[in-house]
């Protein structure tokens, strides 16, 4: 059996951008995460049913558990696994973009993973859970 993961809807190198601890000239911490005292990224977060503001952790947060899970698939994570991939290679991308980067460019598989990516990211959402 598979253990539970947590899986955002927004993705974590988004999110990590709106942290008091997000350094953006190297897109790291400036604390070290590798350390179990660490603070990690945080952000606050709206939680619309009580209209409150809460610092949370971009870990736990924007997200759910087993949210990409299909138990009809031998590797029920494969979902997941894809997505990751496509995440990776666009978050790179992203971060170029960000940077202002005076030459921008992708290859046909770069951009085919950006657009499965940006695709995903339109139906992204806790409620999108089938």
């Amino acid at each position: 059996m598979t253990r539970t993961q947590f899986h955002h809807y927004i993705p974590r190198f988004i999110l990590k951008t709106f942290a008091d601890n997000f350094c953006d000239t190297n897109s790291e911490l400036i604390t070290d995460t590798s350390s179990p005292d660490s603070l990690g990224y945080h952000i606050n977060v709206y939680r619309v049913e009580d209209h409150t503001t809460n610092p949370t952790d971009v870990s736990r947060a924007y997200g759910a558990e087993d949210m990409y899970r299909d138990v009809t698939e031998d590797d029920c994570m494969k979902f997941e696994k894809l997505l990751a991939k496509h995440e990776c290679t666009s978050a790179t991308f992203i971060r170029r973009i960000w940077k202002e980067e005076d030459e921008l460019s992708l290859t046909r598989g770069q951009l085919a993973d950006m657009k499965k990516f940006l695709v995903v990211m339109m139906y992204r959402s806790e409620h999108r859970r089938s």
